[in-house]
């Protein structure tokens, strides 16, 4: 709280000095979520205990190489507007691959072990964190 509260009448500051962009608040609300919302785009099961997840996740793939270490969870809310949803699936370390000429991707097989089985279940369009 202190932190925001120092730094609020700078950032205040800073921003008047600024023009605004002209976006509408609807346009980039949909411009963050593209960029900066990982969604499962496609899962293979390319053996018995192999499973290929695709994430699309354009501002993660872009910004990490292909050797740094992700994690993946199922996104779910607990609990909101009445709803109880508990997370089936740890958090699960992964290496990431980006595909060559697919820049907003990132690819990641997985091996044995229970989450590792929970990527199966994964959907396409589903959000992930």
């Amino acid at each position: 709280m202190a932190s925001a509260k120092q730094g609020y009448p700078v950032v205040s500051r800073l921003l008047g000095r600024k023009a605004p962009t002209g976006l509408l608040p609807a346009t980039l609300l949909g411009h963050l979520n593209e960029e900066l919302r990982a969604v499962v785009h496609k899962v293979d099961r390319l053996t018995p205990t192999i499973v290929e997840v695709v994430v699309k996740a354009p501002m993660a793939a872009r910004a990490f190489p292909s050797w740094t270490v992700l994690s993946i969870a199922e996104f779910r809310d607990a609990g909101a507007e009445g709803r109880t949803t508990t997370l089936a699936m740890e958090g699960l370390a992964l290496r990431g691959a980006c595909r060559p000429g697919a820049r907003a991707a990132i690819d990641h097989r997985t091996g044995d072990g229970g989450s590792s089985d929970l990527c199966a279940l994964l959907q396409p369009g589903e959000p992930v964190i």
